[in-house]
């Protein structure tokens, strides 16, 4: 799954329709607009030794459900030089077998706990970031195999160059289907307008068909070794459990991981 980044065309056409549009000013009693980020104080945030961020937050409504994600800061942006497609090619591969769950044994595990492909198992590439997301019930045996799963992802993806042709096929169709959609001719028109010069241009998480057609098992490979890092990742974990305990989870599974710096400043160095 390709998500276009709408929110940063918003942006773009809202400076632009200012430019032509009435004169809107905010005057200087108004506070209404933080001048900067808040962070809700029962999010609990860590930093592992290997750089992993770590964001969990109690949360009682729905009952015994858990949300989590792995977020990968890479997207198609990050694709330099090689083929357009890749970040996006490569979230496809990872539920194509990892070295715990070779080919779809991964979604068989998650279908042990009621969690179906698609609305409890999905993944999206944008042009900053990849995001894995699973939902789960949120005792302790089901969030453990959702880590063990995050972790698989992170770590061990396979990438079998069998796979790789098997999913080419899928991702071509889902390249054609966006062609072929009018909001997505419109979305490629207004690409070329407001991405000129800037490292999203020509940079659509989808791909060009050709590319597409190009990359390899070892092209993959090569984006993979290079982001999926945990200094390059965050987790998140969202649900009806106490926050202690899944740490200690995520500390079991994810310490040892190893990693290249110290992935930048966090919110907060330690757990509290």
């Amino acid at each position: 799954m390709f998500v276009r980044s709408i929110g940063a065309f918003a942006a773009l056409l809202v400076v632009a329709s200012c430019t032509t549009g009435p004169d809107i000013s905010v005057s200087e009693s108004d506070t209404s607009v933080p001048t900067q980020w808040e962070t809700d104080p029962d999010i609990r945030i860590a930093t592992l030794d290997n750089g992993l961020t770590v964001y969990l937050r109690e949360n009682e409504t729905p009952g015994r459900e858990a949300q989590l994600r792995l977020v990968i800061d890479a997207g198609s942006a990050a694709e330099g030089d090689g083929p357009t497609g890749l970040a996006h090619f490569l979230e496809h591969m990872m539920f194509n077998g990892t070295e715990r769950f070779p080919a779809n044994e991964l979604t068989d595990a998650l279908a042990d706990f009621g969690s179906e492909f698609g609305a409890d198992v999905n993944a999206y590439t944008t042009y900053d970031e990849t995001v894995y997301t699973l939902s789960l019930p949120s005792s302790m045996t089901a969030l453990g195999t959702g880590l063990d799963i995050l972790r698989e992802w992170l770590t061990a993806a396979t990438l079998d160059p069998v796979q790789v042709e098997k999913e080419r096929g899928v991702i071509v169709d889902e390249w054609r289907q966006s062609e072929q959609d009018q909001s997505g001719r419109i979305f490629d028109s207004i690409e070329q307008l407001f991405f000129e010069g800037s490292p999203y241009a020509g940079r659509d998480p989808i791909g060009t068909e050709a590319d597409i057609a190009s990359i390899t098992s070892d092209d993959l490979r090569a984006f993979y070794d290079r982001w999926y890092r945990p200094e390059h990742a965050a987790l998140v974990v969202v649900g009806d459990f106490t926050a202690d305990k899944v740490f200690a989870e995520i500390e079991q599974r994810f310490a040892d991981v190893e990693g290249r710096g110290s992935g930048g400043p966090a919110l907060q160095t330690s757990w509290q």
